[in-house]
Parts: C-alpha cells; sequence; structure tokens
C-alpha cells in the first residue's frame, strides 16, 4: 500500500531501533507476531484496509484469537491508511477518524 500509506521508511527503522532499545529483536517479547498470548482483557484491533500493516496486524489478530479465553474485536477501515485516528483530521481522513472513535467508544462501553 505505498501509493496511500504515510510511513516512510526511515522513521519505521526509527521506531524499532527506538523500541527495542538494547534487547535482541527475536526476543518473543518484543513483537509478538509469532508469539500469540493469553490475555484476560479484551483487545480492539482497528486497522485501516489500505494500510502498509493491514495483513500483518490480521494475521496477528487472527493468531490471537486462537489461544483459549482471548477475546480479540477487529474493527476494519474500509480503504483507510494507518492510524486514521490519529491522523484523520489532518490526511483528509475525518469521517475515518470518527468511525473509529466511534468503534473504540461502543468497545470500551460493553
Amino acid at each position: 500500500h505505498f501509493d496511500s500509506d504515510y510511513l516512510p521508511h526511515s522513521h519505521l527503522s526509527w521506531g524499532a531501533n527506538a523500541y527495542i532499545g538494547y534487547n535482541s529483536a527475536s526476543n518473543p517479547y518484543i513483537s509478538p507476531m509469532d508469539h500469540p498470548f493469553s490475555t484476560p482483557v479484551k483487545v480492539l484491533v482497528s486497522v485501516g484496509t489500505s494500510e502498509l500493516f493491514t495483513s500483518d496486524v490480521i494475521r496477528w489478530m487472527d493468531a490471537m484469537r486462537q489461544v483459549e479465553g482471548n477475546d480479540i474485536t477487529l474493527n476494519l477501515e474500509e480503504g483507510a491508511p494507518h492510524d486514521t485516528l490519529l491522523m484523520g483530521s489532518r490526511l483528509g481522513w475525518v469521517d475515518n477518524a470518527r468511525s473509529v472513535a466511534t468503534a473504540i467508544g461502543s468497545f470500551v462501553q460493553e
């Protein structure tokens, strides 16, 4: 989704390095992608269908749903880029930002 996402490679590299710090990237606590875990807390996963990480997020969510007892809810924002809640009003995705905020509000009130 390089035509619709706004995260440059340099930003992603910086973020990964800042997050990992002095740890090894292979540490299962660094990335839950291939290390689904049990959680007693309900989780809302919100992702835009046009963001760079859509397939990864859905893969992670599917793995998390396979863990017995997990309650994982998916909110897909059709055609939206990454993080419409934070950047939607600045990038022209105001309706999607409102939709995500509404989904979060409904999820929290459940």
